[in-house]
């Protein structure tokens, strides 16, 4: 019989004895036994600006890593260059303080023109045991005022147990399926072109262009939804950087729904950066914004779109433009409403005018209306992420039959029936913004199809 149970909560940073007494419920028989815990805090956080670009011949000899290393005891730093190991300096690289914030200086003269390499870590010894931590891998740039292809770089924190990475070794980057994660970006260009676009793509398919200035360090937010092996392309003009992905599998029971999938829209991959900031498209469907200012309180944001008053993005799909009555449509919405002075202000307006039906998000409520007199509406707070999934099912044939179902965050809020002659039918092309109310818009997923509230949670 195995019993298993978590210590966590009884282990402190040191070392921890923890004593296990079992005794037979009806035979009254025990045992104890105690099992040690070493428990070690350490932690390193650097602040390595991977877009700087070093002049050698300039009098910029030295590569500044700031860095802050956090933990009892005593503390070794290690750093190499280009995969060989810097001689260790005990006045510079031995740590004694439980927190020390530094900056290591390493000279770099002598290195050619070109993308090089910094990977550090820090170390403690414990009871004759070397435990380190993260390894820190950061890419710079070297100039020497010679003509070459353009140098893009990146940076990325090699997990604990992992081994210095030799000249020969490729860099793999390891994300997690589903999990958003931030590719750090330099480019620096010898031709003297101070902003280049990057076409990232993954797998051959293009997942943001984005335009980088020299010496200005870059964010592209990617999320994949594929695990396992892939190759991550970073493209400037006819030069093209091949890195290897590995694809971690998520723990979590997801995937999104495909079938009857009618548009996707996702602000992932996008950046005020990008050279297509102003457009979006899933390939079939097209969006076009207007009034973005493309800072980070009006545009692409942290896989979001945010969307100030007085901007709007313009999608060339009428969803209701069909009656969603025949097939069943569902539309998705995970948003939230910010910066409001009007609570009645409308942000989507799929209200056909002659008719009265259609659907209207303001900024406090949801309307879904039918030409035959439903009138359904449920109020939400401000301020808060919400995921909306409007359900209109089929008039026949469906278990939902003549329903229409509005579910806030995967749980059902209100429903309502229609008659089986009843029209939702609207001409509207889909725009989402306003006046007086502003909106943090993460996806839209249009459904040519009822889905069931199973599939709704998911």
């Amino acid at each position: 019989t195995e019993v298993a149970f978590n210590v966590d909560k009884y282990l402190l940073e040191g070392t921890n004895s923890i004593t296990v007494a079992i005794r037979g419920q009806l035979s009254n028989v025990g045992v104890s036994f105690s099992v040690v815990y070493q428990v070690i805090s350490l932690s390193l956080v650097d602040s390595v600006d991977i877009s700087r670009v070093y002049r050698p011949n300039s009098g910029d000899t030295s590569l500044a890593v700031p860095y802050v290393v956090s933990g009892a005891g005593q503390k070794t730093m290690e750093w190499y260059i280009d995969s060989d190991r810097v001689p260790f300096n005990r006045a510079e690289d031995e740590i004694n303080d439980s927190v020390s914030s530094r900056t290591k200086y390493i000279n770099i003269v002598g290195l050619e023109q070109g993308r090089h390499t910094l990977q550090f870590r820090v170390g403690i010894v414990v009871n004759g045991e070397t435990f380190y931590s993260e390894i820190h891998y950061r890419e710079f740039i070297i100039s020497l005022d010679q003509i070459g292809d353009p140098i893009v770089t990146t940076a990325v924190n090699l997990p604990i147990g992992a081994s210095i990475l030799g000249v020969l070794d490729p860099l793999v980057i390891s994300p997690t399926q589903y999990e958003a994660f931030n590719l750090r970006l330099g480019v620096f260009n010898p031709d003297g072109t101070y902003q280049n676009t990057v076409v990232v793509a993954v797998d051959g398919t293009t997942v943001s262009s984005v335009v980088c200035s020299e010496g200005v360090e870059s964010t592209v937010p990617l999320t994949l939804a594929e695990e396992g092996e892939g190759v991550l392309t970073l493209g400037v003009g006819s030069s093209v950087r091949e890195i290897s992905l590995d694809v971690q599998a998520t723990s979590l029971d997801i995937h999104e729904i495909t079938a009857d999938l009618q548009m996707n829209f996702t602000a992932e991959g996008k950046s005020n950066e990008s050279s297509d900031k102003a457009t979006w498209t899933d390939g079939t469907n097209h969006a076009t914004l207007t009034g973005f200012d493309w800072t980070n309180v009006s545009g692409w944001v942290a896989n979001r779109l945010v969307i100030p008053s007085g901007a709007h993005i313009d999608f060339d799909l009428a969803p209701l433009a069909i009656n969603p009555a025949i097939d069943g449509k569902t539309i998705e919405l995970e948003f939230r409403t910010i910066n409001v002075d009007d609570d009645n202000a409308t942000l989507i307006d799929l209200i056909n005018s002659t008719t009265g039906a259609g659907i209207k998000v303001t900024a406090t409520e949801v309307f879904v209306k039918s030409q035959g007199g439903l009138n359904l509406s449920r109020r939400y707070k401000t301020d808060e992420d919400l995921r909306v999934s409007i359900v209109i099912n089929r008039r026949q044939n469906s278990t939902y039959a003549k329903l229409v179902q509005v579910y806030f965050n995967g749980v059902l809020s209100i429903t309502q029936n229609f008659a089986s002659s009843d029209q939702f039918t609207a001409p509207n092309l889909l725009s989402v913004g306003g006046i007086d109310a502003g909106m943090i818009l993460r996806q839209i997923r249009i459904y040519n199809a009822a889905l069931d509230a199973d599939a709704i949670v998911n």
